[in-house]
């Protein structure tokens, strides 16, 4: 018989669930993060998540609260 377990947790509004944050290095292989003038903050958060080999993104959520 193959027994099946659940853990069911409340959780608050805002609480980290799902994954655990960390400190953030950037990595050798993506250069140097430095920008033109002129550059929208957009492009460096694109260059960010290249580096990362796309693992990350950003978007603004239902409530608008923007979520990298």
């Amino acid at each position: 018989m193959d027994e099946t377990f659940y853990t069911v947790i409340k959780c608050s509004y805002g609480s980290v669930v799902g994954y655990r944050t960390s400190d953030w290095t950037y990595p050798s292989k993506g250069g140097e993060l430095v920008m033109d003038v002129g550059t929208t903050v957009k492009d460096a958060l694109d260059k960010i998540c290249e580096a990362f080999d796309n693992t990350y993104e950003y978007f603004y959520d239902l409530d608008g609260k923007f979520i990298f």
